[in-house]
């Protein structure tokens, strides 16, 4: 098993197979992006953070560094501020891969889809930080280094009088209640992946107290360490097994599905406004831009 980035799905289809039909042409063309690569959240650092004060806690204490195996023991020289030098910037925020990844969606799309080109096209996004430098990067990439910004439409991602006619109705519609832990712990419960996860890493570093929510956090450092330090730190991603690795990406996909996904009750709901404009606007021949 590889881990690798997010990246575009491997396909067996040739060119000549996925080409469209000589009958057909692309007169319209709508896309929804996610941001770039970013920091951790608020929450996952603060997790990262409690880890790694307790390795340091540790390694400080006499001995306590004898026990550990040889899949640890680049902790002893381990350092977070290596990983996420300014928190209080970088939290939250986007990398400079992301930038650079979303420049590359930008210049790729313009490239693709040349002969729709205008030079008055709208890019949509909420007002959290990291989408719009996201957004302006697509910018940047799309129009040239010199894009208006009037063509930057930043929609409240806090206004919950806006309900769904947002592009984050989740946080701003009030009844949505999506529940992403109980599929999780039911996952867990059922299989023991979790126990059976701890139970290995505590043989690697006895002593140390690894919990569920510690072992999850230590795997989530294999992608943080990978995407800020370079595709070659996998001093994380080597701690963990094949097995151990498909189970996180089930419990992630689970949390996801049942969080904000098509298993959330008002999923659907929630995701009808945009679907509905974007059927409008295919259906809308006059539109050029929007």
């Amino acid at each position: 098993m590889e881990i690798d980035f997010y990246h575009q799905a491997a396909t067996d289809l040739s060119a000549e197979q996925i080409a469209l039909n000589d009958n057909c042409v692309v007169d319209q063309v709508h896309m929804l992006m996610r941001h770039g690569t970013r920091y951790p959240s608020a929450g996952s650092y603060s997790a990262i953070k409690s880890f790694a004060e307790t390795v340091t806690k540790y390694l400080s204490w006499t001995n306590m560094s004898d026990s550990m195996a040889d899949e640890l023991t680049f902790l002893k020289t381990w350092n977070l501020t290596q990983l996420i030098p300014n928190p209080d910037v970088e939290v939250d925020n986007m990398t400079a891969l992301g930038l650079q990844e979303a420049f590359d969606v930008g210049s790729t799309f313009r490239s693709k889809y040349a002969s729709l080109y205008a030079s008055k096209e709208t890019v949509w996004t909420n007002a959290k930080e990291r989408v719009v430098r996201t957004a302006r990067s697509f910018m940047k990439g799309f129009h040239g280094e010199d894009w208006d910004t009037d063509l930057l439409v930043q929609v409240s991602n806090t206004d919950k009088m806006l309900g769904a006619n947002t592009l984050t109705p989740i946080d701003t519609c009030p009844n949505f209640d999506g529940d992403e832990s109980s599929a999780q712990t039911a996952f867990a419960e059922a299989t023991g992946w979790q126990d059976a996860l701890v139970e290995r890493l505590e043989t690697l570093w006895p002593g140390f107290g690894f919990s569920a929510g510690v072992a999850l956090t230590v795997m989530d450092l294999c992608m943080y360490q990978r995407n800020y330090l370079g595709k070659d730190h996998l001093e994380y991603c080597r701690i963990f097994t094949d097995d151990e690795w498909r189970h996180y990406a089930y419990h992630k996909d689970l949390g996801y599905y049942y969080g904000s996904g098509y298993g959330a009750a008002l999923a659907p709901t929630v995701g009808y406004p945009y679907a509905e404009a974007v059927t409008r606007l295919l259906n809308d021949t006059e539109t050029t831009s929007c």
